[in-house]
């Protein structure tokens, strides 16, 4: 039997030990805690993967998207905006504009609830001072622990 140090009080208890006997604090072992963690976080994606990923969950508006998928796919949708800009044919600037509008919507949905935000926050860009308020959300790190937004 090997004894460990409660983090909260430091009395020693046994590594089997499901919660503190001084205390009362729950007791986990560092590689279940870690798992948790690991598990919570979304996977740092390249260019080619989030634009992927974005476009294969066009209606998911549920779980969590990491920084790097929702920005590499913002950058996706602006360059094909400007290049369909460029043709200069309006009709298709308009398709464009409707094809993309779900799936930026949903990945800023994910986006806002990786960092346990709701994703109807997105609506405060409509009163102008809450643009600011959703950009610093979809700019800023997610949660590193699981949320009310894991699938899990």
């Amino acid at each position: 039997m090997t004894l460990i140090t409660c983090p909260d009080c430091k009395t020693k208890i046994s590594d089997s030990a499901i919660s503190c006997i001084e205390c009362y604090r729950p007791m986990e072992s560092e590689s279940v805690s870690v798992n948790a963690q690991m598990h919570a976080l979304p996977p740092s994606l390249g260019f080619n993967d989030a634009s992927a990923t974005c476009l294969r969950k066009y209606f998911d508006f549920t779980g969590r998207a990491g920084r790097s998928e929702y920005w590499y796919f913002y950058l996706f949708i602006a360059l094909l905006s400007n290049v369909v800009a460029f043709i200069g044919f309006w009709p298709l600037n308009i398709i464009t504009l409707l094809v993309c509008f779900i799936p930026i919507l949903s990945a800023g949905t994910r986006r806002l609830h990786d960092t346990n935000k709701s994703g109807w926050r997105q609506l405060w860009i409509l009163t102008g001072i809450g643009f600011f308020f959703v950009l610093y959300w979809l700019i800023i790190k997610g949660d590193t622990v699981k949320n009310s937004y894991d699938l899990n």
